[in-house]
């Protein structure tokens, strides 16, 4: 997974993207009913609701997280949430999800964060494990919840 490239999503990815966001509802058996406007209103319409980096090989994405800004208000911190995080199956236990991690943590650090929030399923004990394995925690509030505070 050498070749693997995380970047910034740009509009011609959308399509892909989308086809990722129907696949990771779908693992869950959830329906998804986004569309590539939708994405491109939320990522690169006047006001960005998200920001999205894609994991790339080749030329083709095979993998996203989307994530948004969040705010402990009551301690003046800023983070950010990972929204999703998804790997295409192929590519599952390579790192390319762990390397998509760090671009986050990076991007959230430029930002001036102080930390990251991602959430999982209650039956997702592998993400809930590799997150941790990753030095992120679960909240004391809700386990399902973690995460890792940046130095």
């Amino acid at each position: 997974m050498e070749h693997i490239r995380i970047r910034q999503v740009e509009q011609r990815d959308l399509p892909k993207v989308r086809d990722m966001i129907m696949a990771l509802a779908a693992h869950h058996g959830e329906g998804a009913g986004v569309t590539v406007a939708d994405l491109r209103r939320d990522l690169f319409g006047p006001t960005p609701w998200l920001t999205l980096l894609v994991a790339e090989d080749d030329s083709t994405c095979v993998g996203y997280a989307a994530m948004g800004r969040r705010a402990k208000l009551a301690d003046g911190l800023r983070g950010i949430e990972v929204e999703h995080l998804y790997v295409d199956a192929d590519r599952r236990g390579f790192g390319v999800g762990r390397r998509m991690l760090s671009a986050v943590e990076a991007s959230a650090r430029r930002l001036g964060g102080s930390f990251v929030t991602i959430g999982t399923q209650a039956e997702n004990a592998a993400a809930r494990g590799a997150y941790v394995a990753c030095g992120y925690e679960p909240l004391p509030h809700d386990p399902l919840r973690l995460r890792k505070r940046l130095a």
